[in-house]
C-alpha cells in the first residue's frame, strides 16, 4: 500500500514514474527479450512477457530508464550505427535497413546525475520515484493521441492494484489526481476532482478454470489457477464490465467490474 505513479507529458517528452521495485537483471533481460518478462504467471502484477514496454516502439525511437538500481537507455539511431558497423566488420554483406533495426536489444548505460541537471521534470520525479521512464514521441500526432488517452483516465484504474494508492497525470493543459483509500476493506474509497465514490472489492484466490477454458486460452496465457476480483459501486448501477486490469469491450448484466 502507498504506491504512487505519475505520468507527465511535456512537449514531445513523456515521463512515467513509480515507487515500485527497482530494476533487476531479470527485469532488463525481460524487456530486451520477447516472452522473458519476470512477472509471468503472477496474477498480482500487470504484464508478463515484456511486450507492454516494447509497445513503445510504435511511439518512440528513444527511451531512457532511470532506476534506483541502474539507469540505461535505448536509441534506434545508435543501434543502427552499431549494427551497420558490426555488419561491415564481419563482412556479412547484410546491412540492416530502416525497418530491420531493433530498438530494445542494445541498452546503453545512462548517468542519472547528468540527466537530472538538464531535465527539471526528471529531477523532480527522481526525488521520490524508484524508477522513471522517459521517452520522446515520434511527432505531434503521437503526442495528441497520448493526451487523448490520458484525458479519459479514471480513478477506477486503482481498484485492482492494491499496492497503488495514488495516480497523477500532468501536462501543460491537463492535471488529474486520483487516490484510493483502502483502510476499511473490502470498502475502497476512490477520490478525484469529481468527488469520492465508494466501491467494495471482493477477491477469490485460487479459482481453477475448466480444461475447456484453459484450452481456449492457449499455451501463452493459460493458468492452472486464477485470482478473480469483483468491484461493486455503492450504490450499484448500470451494466457490469469485465476488465483485464484495464477496461475491455465485454459487458455483463452483473453489476460492477
Amino acid at each position: 500500500p502507498g504506491g504512487r505513479v505519475e505520468v507527465v507529458v511535456r512537449d514531445r517528452l513523456v515521463f512515467c514514474a513509480n515507487t515500485g521495485v527497482a530494476f533487476t537483471k531479470g527485469g532488463i533481460d525481460g524487456i530486451t527479450s520477447e516472452y522473458q518478462g519476470t512477472k509471468a504467471y503472477d496474477d498480482s502484477k500487470i504484464g508478463q512477457f515484456g511486450l507492454g514496454f516494447r509497445s513503445l516502439v510504435a511511439l518512440s525511437s528513444s527511451v531512457d530508464i532511470f532506476s534506483n538500481s541502474v539507469s540505461f537507455g535505448f536509441d534506434l539511431e545508435r543501434n543502427r550505427q552499431d549494427i551497420v558497423a558490426l555488419d561491415l566488420a564481419l563482412d556479412t554483406g547484410v546491412i540492416a535497413g530502416p525497418h530491420g533495426v531493433p530498438l530494445f536489444r542494445l541498452p546503453v548505460v545512462r548517468d542519472i546525475a547528468t540527466a537530472r541537471e538538464t531535465d527539471t521534470d526528471l529531477d523532480r520525479l527522481a526525488e521520490w520515484a524508484s524508477t522513471s521512464v522517459r521517452f520522446e514521441l515520434h511527432g505531434d500526432d503521437a503526442r495528441d493521441d497520448v493526451l487523448r488517452q490520458l484525458e479519459i483516465a479514471d480513478a477506477q484504474l486503482l481498484l485492482f492494484s492494491p499496492n497503488l494508492d495514488r495516480l497523477s497525470v500532468r501536462s501543460d493543459d491537463l492535471e488529474l489526481e486520483f487516490a484510493a483509500d483502502r483502510g476499511q476493506r473490502p470498502l475502497v474509497r476512490l477520490s478525484d476532482a469529481k468527488g469520492v465514490a465508494e466501491w467494495r472489492v471482493f477477491q477469490r484466490n485460487g479459482y481453477r478454470p475448466t480444461e475447456a477454458a484453459k484450452l481456449d486460452a492457449g499455451d501463452l496465457v493459460r493458468r492452472e489457477t486464477l485470482d478473480i476480483s469483483w468491484a461493486v459501486p455503492s450504490p450499484a448501477k448500470g451494466d457490469g464490465e469485465i476488465w483485464l486490469f484495464f477496461p475491455t469491450q465485454w459487458a455483463r448484466s452483473v453489476k460492477g467490474i
